[in-house]
């Protein structure tokens, strides 16, 4: 077994553990895990209805093996999610990005929530492009959607029916 295997196994049994003890029917109700790429999420933190609104992130949720297709393989002396947020994405933005908005390049990260698959033995990235974390971050997402999603997926290198599969997920 990988490294990037063992940390997500691991990273996957705990999360699974404290989010079905943590997270009641009626907060599932009012922040459900998954909202589509229009729905924005309230700013993190934010109160509703007695709750405070959780942290959300916009992006894509694969499987490894189609992150080492569309990223390459990882050089021996590299851990592989340091070598696509330093390289591959790092790169794919520089050559994409314009230069009069303010957006970071895509980021990925271990996936250890709820997958798509039915197979839970499956190992999943999210490649993140937005978040709730504050108004000002929401708000880019909001007003630069359409350039945002387009210039991510080109320095992803996703193909034009992967936007499809673009959700906010709640982290």
């Amino acid at each position: 077994m990988d490294y990037l295997s063992k940390v997500a196994k691991l990273m996957y049994k705990i999360h699974s553990i404290t989010i079905m003890s943590t997270k009641s029917e009626k907060f599932l109700q009012i922040f459900p895990m998954v909202l589509d790429v229009d729905q924005l999420p309230p700013v993190v933190n934010s109160v509703i209805d007695g709750y405070r609104a959780p942290h959300y992130a916009l992006g894509w949720v694969i499987p490894v093996d189609e992150a080492k297709q569309l990223f390459g393989e990882t050089p021996e002396d590299r851990r592989p999610l340091n070598y696509y947020n330093e390289v591959v994405l790092a790169e794919g933005w520089r050559n994409v990005k314009e230069k009069d908005l303010n957006f970071h390049r895509p980021i990925a990260i271990i996936w250890d929530y709820d997958t798509p698959a039915a197979d839970q033995q499956e190992i999943y990235l999210m490649l993140h492009i937005g978040t709730n974390t504050n108004r000002g971050a929401l708000a880019r997402v909001a007003e630069h959607k359409e350039v945002l999603i387009a210039k991510s997926m080109q320095a992803i290198g996703f193909s034009p029916e992967k936007r499809a599969h673009l959700k906010w997920h709640q982290l």
